[in-house]
């Protein structure tokens, strides 16, 4: 190779390197911006989409959660709320509803919570509110009832107490 050709390959080296600084590098960083902002323009155009499919979604669980009698509030109020209705109907007590017990199993990624209340009253009214609880409504399964007749001694009479606890899994 001829000095001449090593200046000319030289040159033509520089030259890209000055025309990438001056001409390429804008055209390339504006390109890169008309990516960015077409998609973000597709992102825009496809909100009110989402939006209704979102809308759509909202409905779709308000149903469900009306279909097994849930309102959209907390499920101890929901829980409290059915358990006051019943407990009229059924002529019952609740006498005790303790706080929620929670225990997370970290290895299988689940919560479960144990609501635990007290119910005074007769026993087929007791029996009746349970099976409702458990059949009508998707607050939890049943897994303990403990039945205890106790005797008020000022008056003599013997009332029924059954203990209940509910428990639900939630995966978190």
């Amino acid at each position: 190779m001829t000095a001449k050709q090593k200046y000319s390959i030289g040159g033509v080296f520089l030259l890209a390197v000055v025309s990438y600084f001056f001409a390429f590098r804008k055209t390339i960083q504006l390109k890169r911006q008309y990516k960015s902002l077409v998609v973000n323009e597709q992102l825009y155009n496809s909100t009110p989409i989402q939006l209704k499919k979102l809308h759509e979604k909202d409905k779709a669980y308000d149903d469900f959660l009306a279909s097994y009698n849930i309102s959209s509030g907390s499920i101890t109020n929901d829980l409290l709320e059915v358990l006051h209705t019943l407990a009229v109907d059924q002529k019952l007590l609740i006498e005790n509803y303790s706080e929620p017990h929670i225990y997370i199993n970290e290895e299988t990624k689940s919560k479960t919570i144990t609501n635990t209340f007290t119910l005074k009253g007769g026993y087929n009214g007791i029996i009746e509110l349970l099976y409702k609880m458990e059949q009508e409504y998707t607050f939890g399964n049943i897994t303990h009832v403990n039945f205890e007749k106790q005797k008020n001694y000022r008056t003599g009479k013997y009332h029924l107490f059954c203990e209940v606890h509910l428990q639900r899994l939630s995966s978190f």
